[in-house]
């Protein structure tokens, strides 16, 4: 693997360690809570996160998998179920990563409902959704916290 690949993924291993991190320790009713009107829950955020880590470094691969945006906003799930999930899509996000050609970074991966966009493109997208989504998760679970400590 390259070193931009390499990079990318010990990114995401610890944006992986994060979210577990996160979610450790917590009740289903923790994990589907919502802090207010429009805003997700810590599983939504899971789901959704690495749903998007999934298609975005599936993309970049030259792979095509199957996703169901919607259903992310709409799951409900415990913590063992989401960790589950985010390990699951650990492991496939790496396996995306590591197909990588690093002599594609310049190429273009078209998706009918985007514009066009390079390989390299896909994959810093992957890396900043998934940071922004830790950092809503982080928010989320020291909302709780406060909640529950009232």
């Amino acid at each position: 693997m390259d070193p931009i690949c390499t990079a990318a993924l010990a990114t995401f291993r610890r944006q992986e360690r994060g979210f577990l991190d996160v979610i450790a320790g917590l009740s289903d009713e923790a994990m589907n809570w919502r802090p207010g009107a429009e805003t997700n829950s810590l599983a939504v955020l899971a789901a959704h996160t690495w749903g998007s880590a999934q298609m975005w470094t599936a993309r970049a691969s030259g792979t095509t998998i199957e996703r169901d945006r919607d259903a992310e906003f709409r799951v409900v799930l415990g913590a063992a179920e989401a960790e589950a999930l985010i390990r699951r899509a650990g492991e496939r996000v790496a396996m995306f990563v590591g197909a990588i050609d690093p002599a594609t970074y310049g190429d273009e991966r078209a998706d009918p409902a985007r514009e066009h966009d390079t390989v390299a493109k896909c994959l810093i997208h992957a890396l900043e959704h998934t940071q922004e989504h830790y950092g809503h998760a982080c928010l989320t679970r020291q909302m709780w916290e406060q909640r529950e400590s009232k």
